[in-house]
């Protein structure tokens, strides 16, 4: 009863002013103050309804997630399974079993994804490569470059580090759900100089998806609304954060008029990106010496394409194609090996021969 209450607290709360204006109206003699109280009494019910509806259809609402890497040197490896499938009831669903029970699962169930990921403390997933290599490759990004629902033989990183035969350093340093803010985190911090050793870094690789213009600012899973500035954590801000703070746990409010407002804001979350992308060029420039490339899936977005050609940032626009059938994870939409492979090829000879 908790949880539901929790779950659905403006619910809840639409309902009681309903049941005090109720009452106001059935106590209160005046005429103007019991046609006003009748009122607000038929607009919370109506709300409640509204919000109840939208309940039954609205996923759970789930904080950002708080993702900053504090263990720079770590070097021991966890393993865990990755499992997506249908249930009963017809949802996809996403269980990861850890160590202890990577193998207590339905041998002979059928699955969307059935995956090994090894991961360091820190949460960065592990790439083969050279470790002691005079050149580095860090990868930056989200749930594309980690490798969701893939094995650690087939992610972006790995076919890269495959390329160049494995001997060179290649970090993995993408985050499910982030975007550019936690990007930013990760080259403001000590990190990248934790893990150099005596090496440098050749070229950062960002993945872009259109999402991630939303990520910076959204309230909810995936979301990515943190910055940090020493030992000091604040939210990004952006036109109508208050309101969506507020509401943020309101099915009516998330599907209903949070989407009125993400359109309002979205000529800003654009400028955003690139301003947040163009800090990050900065940063790899002066600080390591080094080069941003940007890998731009296609999605729907042109316009994100031509501000960062206004900007000067250096992107690869992705082949319609590695979005299609057979090139994403069926019935999930994350890169298939098939298009992890092609993208590195294409990344690999930007770098190498300009192409």
């Amino acid at each position: 009863m908790t949880a539901y209450l929790t779950d659905n607290v403006f619910l809840c709360i639409f309902l009681f002013c309903s049941l005090i204006f109720i009452i106001s109206a059935l106590i209160f003699k005046n005429k103007f103050l019991k046609t006003f109280f009748i009122v607000l009494f038929s607009l919370f019910i109506s709300l409640g309804a509204a919000e109840f509806i939208c309940s039954l259809t609205c996923e759970k609402y789930f904080p950002p997630y708080e993702y900053r890497i504090k263990d720079i040197n770590e070097t021991g490896l966890r393993s865990c399974r990755a499992i997506c499938f249908f249930n009963s009831s017809g949802k996809k669903q996403k269980i990861e079993l850890g160590p202890g029970n990577i193998d207590n699962y339905d041998k002979n169930g059928e699955y969307i994804y059935n995956a090994l990921y090894n991961c360091y403390s820190n949460g960065l997933r592990y790439t083969k490569c050279n470790p002691d290599s005079q050149k580095t490759y860090i990868f930056l990004g989200c749930s594309m470059v980690f490798g969701e629902g893939l094995n650690d033989d087939e992610t972006l990183p790995y076919y890269f580090s495959k390329l160049m035969n494995f001997d060179n350093n290649v970090i993995n340093c993408g985050i499910r759900g982030h975007a550019t803010n936690t990007a930013v985190n990760i080259l403001n911090g000590g990190f990248v100089d934790g893990c150099l050793k005596k090496s440098r870094v050749e070229y950062f690789i960002y993945s872009l998806i259109d999402d991630h213009l939303y990520r910076n600012f959204r309230m909810s899973e995936p979301g990515d609304i943190w910055l940090y500035s020493g030992a000091r954590r604040f939210e990004a801000d952006c036109p109508f954060r208050f309101v969506k703070h507020f509401f943020k746990r309101s099915c009516l409010f998330r599907n209903i008029f949070l989407k009125i407002i993400e359109r309002h804001n979205k000529p800003f979350y654009e400028e955003y990106l690139i301003s947040s992308l163009k800090q990050m060029d900065k940063v790899i420039r002066e600080k390591y010496k080094s080069r941003l490339i940007i890998i731009k899936w296609r999605s729907d977005s042109a316009i994100l394409e031509k501000k960062m050609k206004d900007a000067g940032l250096q992107f690869v626009l992705l082949p319609v194609y590695c979005e299609e059938n057979g090139y994403t994870i069926k019935n999930d939409g994350h890169p298939a090996p098939k298009a992890n492979e092609e993208i590195a090829r294409i990344l690999y000879n930007k770098i190498n021969n300009g192409v």
